[in-house]
């Protein structure tokens, strides 16, 4: 059931259009954030993948959608420096990084043979920083990172471009998986310091190697998916165009109560708002006929989540 879109046609789809609206997916494989969609037609989506082959079907398949604004695939691996790194191929390639899978970790979960190095690849590589100005994307208002341990890396080589960044949505790991990866606590400390706040938290969990299969059993809490945002007040302090990217980044995750703040607070046309409103009834019809049980959370002021 797809995520609904906003139609450029509306108050709030001409102002989004009429604002610099830039998303970087660093570790793009498999496809990009379903989030997105919703503010795909006023964005610049900026993919980086390091896999040649999976750079070109992402290409490929970004441009067979016609849904984005702009479009740009960068083929380097984006890391600490600029140069070259080795890329360790997983078997499962969505666990492949620039960081050797720990076995001493890995060893722990029942799905340890998906760390395990198929191939050792050298690729390009460039600093955070240095791709924003070969590829334009300097202003970018979200970052997502899923790199499989480098997710502090890249954030360090990119401070030129934190300081326009609105959001920051990264895979964190609770569980040294790579060899001398930073972990959640690290990754934390370093956004708090420089103006994120944890929006929001979906966690994974593993079973343990070996494990029974005719008991259950409590997973082990493994890695998060983490959004980090600016704290409404200093966007709404800084103004120009931070409160209606703000607006934007708060509408493709779903967080339509700070939407709303930031439309009212902002001072934002009362189409504007009424179209936000609109977009969020929308959005909770969907949640609604997939998970028909689940109105009370859905509306609750303090519930679980039935999306976690």
């Amino acid at each position: 059931m797809a995520r609904p879109t906003i139609s450029p046609q509306g108050a709030l789809g001409r102002l989004l259009t009429g604002i610099d609206l830039t998303l970087v997916d660093i570790g793009a494989r498999g496809e990009t954030q379903p989030e997105f969609r919703a503010i795909a037609p006023f964005s610049h989506l900026v993919v980086c993948e390091p896999e040649a082959e999976e750079a070109a079907r992402l290409e490929q398949q970004i441009r067979e959608t016609g849904t984005w604004a702009a479009s740009t695939v960068i083929p380097e691996a984006l890391w600490s420096q600029d140069g070259s790194a080795t890329l360790f191929v997983a078997k499962s390639p969505g666990l492949s990084s620039l960081r050797r899978p720990d076995p001493a970790v890995t060893g722990r979960y029942f799905n340890a043979d998906s760390f395990e190095t198929v191939a050792e690849v050298e690729v390009p590589t460039l600093r955070l920083d240095a791709a924003a100005r070969r590829y334009g994307f300097e202003t970018a208002c979200l970052l997502k990172l899923d790199t499989q341990g480098t997710e502090l890396e890249i954030l360090q080589s990119g401070e030129e471009v934190l300081t326009s960044t609105l959001g920051v949505f990264l895979e964190a790991n609770f569980r040294p998986f790579y060899t001398g990866q930073a972990t959640f606590g690290e990754i934390d400390v370093y956004l708090r310091e420089r103006g994120f706040e944890l929006f929001d938290l979906h966690r994974s969990h593993l079973r343990a190697a070996g494990y029974d299969s005719a008991i259950s059993s409590r997973r082990q809490l493994t890695w998060g998916h983490c959004l980090y945002l600016r704290n409404p007040a200093e966007v709404l302090a800084h103004g120009g165009e931070w409160p209606a990217r703000h607006l934007a980044i708060a509408l493709a995750y779903g967080h339509f109560d700070l939407a709303l703040q930031i439309a009212r607070r902002a001072q934002m046309p009362d189409d504007v708002v009424d179209e936000v409103l609109v977009h969020a009834g929308k959005e909770t019809g969907r949640l609604l006929r997939r998970q028909p049980d689940a109105a009370p959370a859905l509306v609750a002021g303090a519930a679980k989540d039935p999306r976690h």
